[in-house]
This record gives structure tokens, C-alpha cells and sequence, in this order.
């Protein structure tokens, strides 16, 4: 964080890299989640999803700062409506992030459990075949 508050102390200026890299310790995560969650897919969709993923990533990336916190203000960051605007922004996406990984989890344990019943099924399908022939 080159463009500290001026009241920010040594520690916190010091210590905002390591916060920023833990963001992206979470984008690492979501994407183990959606190659694990797709691993019995077809290939090319997975591959699909996973660009798609890393694309959203890097839009977000590259235009989260320039839309919230223009170049207009940069000397001058104090909590002005200008970054309350950020802040905002970022606590709403953090809130849909939540909701989104709930949707997620709950349709991929779904989408898990059909899968095991389906084999299953076919297993015992399997079985009752091999008894008749």
C-alpha cells in the first residue's frame, strides 16, 4: 500500500502486503473448489469454467481500483465519500461472495449425491445381469 493514509502508523503500512496476499489465497482455494467440483465433467467444459473463473479474476483485478479510488484522490486518502464508496462496494461483494459459495456448496453436494446414486443404480443394474446371463 504505497498510498498510505497519512495518520497510519509504520505497522500497518508495513503489514497491508501480507492482507493483500491473502486475498489471493482465496482465489486459489475457489479455484481447487471448481477443478475438484468438475472433475467428473467432460474436459473442454471444465477448461471453460476455469478461463472464465481467471478471466472474471483479472477484470476485477485490474479495474477494482480504477473504478473505486481514481487517480483524482490519490494523494489525499482519508475516509472521504470517495473511498467510502470502495469500502461499500467491497463489503457488498464480500457479501455476495457468501451467498454465492452457500448456492455453490449446496448445489455441488446435490449435484454429489445424484452422481453417487446414479452409480449405484447402475451398479446394481450391473449385478442383476451378471446373475441372469
Amino acid at each position: 500500500m504505497a498510498l498510505a493514509p497519512k495518520y497510519a502508523g509504520q505497522k500497518l503500512v508495513f503489514s497491508t502486503p501480507a492482507v493483500t496476499g491473502a486475498v489471493y489465497a482465496c482465489q486459489a482455494t475457489f479455484f481447487a473448489w471448481a477443478n475438484d467440483t468438475l472433475r467428473y465433467e467432460e474436459h473442454m467444459f471444465r477448461a471453460i469454467v476455469l478461463a472464465g473463473m481467471n478471466l472474471g479474476s483479472n477484470v476485477i483485478n485490474a479495474w477494482w481500483a480504477i473504478v473505486f479510488y481514481g487517480a483524482s484522490m490519490a494523494p489525499w486518502f482519508t475516509l472521504t465519500e470517495d473511498l467510502q464508496r470502495g469500502m461499500w462496494a467491497m463489503i457488498a461483494v464480500s457479501i455476495a461472495l457468501v451467498v454465492w459459495t452457500g448456492g455453490l456448496s449446496y448445489f455441488t453436494a446435490r449435484h454429489e449425491r445424484m452422481r453417487k446414486t446414479e452409480l449405484n443404480v447402475e451398479g446394481h443394474r450391473g449385478e442383476e445381469k451378471s446373475r441372469l446371463a
